[in-house]
């Protein structure tokens, strides 16, 4: 892409913030400016950009477009600022929105070898089944402006920059909103098919066992009282060590017990009943970090709170059991469409998808009774 001198002084007056940058990525090449896309550059000291185009776009060249500012920085701050499921998550990017997995419905059967007779068949093992857990897209926007004014001036030695205030807002913002879909989305188009959610939790699904229930849906455990953990404190221990110790073995060494503070302070006091709940502190990966019963506790406040029906606990391997990804994180900088202005956008996508339903489980505070087997 090539712009001439004239538009190189217009891009230059109209966007001060971004001076620095174009500079650094436009290269002479006989009397043209054009893009060398392989740099990375700094814009402040607040966040790195991986500048992969640089157009004039809208109607009558109107609007600057950096498309696609990967801000990878910022956004890996604003996760580590959020504790629970968001953090623990191995986060991926993935450019397919139709991501697919394999699941095992129904292993290959195996059985007794026999000697190998010559001119003797071998009979058949049972054939084994798949399936495919397909991804669910969510997208989100930020749109906002800033006076050019207001940017230049924070920008020339003063103690606080209003552009990096809103680059790592709009970076918080967003990673609230897929923290908070990640947990409760309601599948819906463009949402995320949330963890507590009824695509995963279902009153019949939840309660069949490994691999005889939809591969998309967790297995659930009930408490036999609404509100509570147990009708007693006795069965109430009793109810969370089952829960905790129906996370497969494959699964344990990776497993985290997820739940806000206010549970978190619930269980607490059970630690005082007999039986009890078991509550340690200890050094993981240089964190001080408690544990119940063997467990690593994350507390994560988007989890629900206590209530008839809701699902405070979950318990597993977070990363063997779901995957997340960023498709995209589109950014534009527009310093021409608002007179005197610098318009902000992005539009991030992100999907979901089951992994192994087996490596994750639910806590339901409910009465509802165990359907008897067929």
């Amino acid at each position: 892409m090539h712009f001439n001198k004239k538009l190189r002084a217009i891009v230059l007056e109209a966007a001060p913030q971004l001076k620095e940058s174009i500079l650094e990525v436009l290269k002479a090449d006989n009397g043209e400016m054009k893009l060398d896309l392989s740099r990375k550059v700094k814009l402040d000291d607040s966040l790195k950009l991986n500048v992969k185009s640089l157009a004039i776009g809208g109607t009558g060249g109107e609007a600057l477009a950096i498309d696609e500012l990967l801000m990878a920085d910022i956004t890996d701050r604003a996760i580590n600022q959020f504790s629970g499921i968001f953090t623990d998550l191995d986060i991926s990017v993935i450019n397919s929105v139709n991501h697919r997995g394999l699941v095992e419905l129904n292993s290959l059967g195996v059985t007794k070898g026999v000697e190998n007779v010559p001119g003797l068949p071998q009979s058949m093992t049972p054939t084994g089944e798949l399936g495919q857990l397909v991804s669910q897209v969510g997208k989100a926007a930020i749109i906002t402006f800033v006076s050019q004014e207001a940017v230049r001036d924070t920008m020339n030695g003063d103690s606080v920059s209003l552009w990096d205030y809103i680059v790592e807002s709009a970076a918080r913002q967003i990673v609230h909103y897929f923290s908070i879909q990640i947990i409760a989305g309601d599948g819906k188009p463009d949402r995320l098919r949330g963890l507590v959610s009824s695509k995963r939790i279902d009153d019949e699904e939840s309660l069949k066992p490994d691999h005889e229930r939809d591969p998309d849906f967790l297995q659930v455990k009930l408490s036999g009282v609404d509100g509570d953990f147990g009708t007693d404190d006795k069965t109430a221990v009793e109810n969370i060590v089952f829960f905790l110790n129906s996370v497969p073995s494959k699964n344990r060494a990776n497993s985290k017990v997820y739940m806000n503070s206010t549970t978190h302070a619930a269980i607490e006091l059970l630690s005082s009943t007999s039986p009890r709940l078991r509550f340690d502190e200890k050094v993981v990966d240089g964190q001080l970090v408690t544990t119940v019963n063997g467990f690593v506790i994350s507390l994560d406040d988007m989890m629900p709170n206590m209530d008839m029906g809701s699902i405070p606990m979950l318990v597993g391997d977070i990363n063997a059991a779901i995957e997340f990804a960023w498709h995209d994180k589109q950014t534009v900088v527009d310093p021409f469409s608002i007179d005197g202005a610098i318009k902000y956008s992005q539009f991030p996508r992100a999907s979901e998808r089951m992994k192994d339903n087996t490596a994750l489980r639910a806590f339901k505070m409910s009465a509802e009774a165990i359907p008897a087997p067929n």
